[in-house]
């Protein structure tokens, strides 16, 4: 997600630019969704099996700080003590 909401553009551009390539995005370390080049795809997609992310964002709920906790806990380094 961190990396989906920095850099929106240049995940878009190699999904563009890559045939076949598939991204999975995670939520606190959890496979969440899988973002599909359509690059290699020859025929169009019909508009009924589209979907629109049109609101997404403001429809997601507000991050706590036990959100925030557990984003450090999963992504600070581990030392091996």
């Amino acid at each position: 997600m961190r990396e989906l909401k920095a850099n929106p553009t240049e995940i878009i551009r190699m999904l563009e630019e890559t045939p076949g390539l598939e991204i999975i995005i995670t939520r606190y370390g959890k496979p969440s969704a899988k973002l599909v080049s359509l690059k290699e795809t020859s025929e169009e997609i019909p508009w009924s099996e589209r979907v629109s992310l049109r609101g997404t964002w403001a429809n997601r709920h507000e991050l706590t700080d036990a959100d925030f906790a557990e984003a450090k806990r999963i992504w600070e380094p581990k030392l091996d003590v």
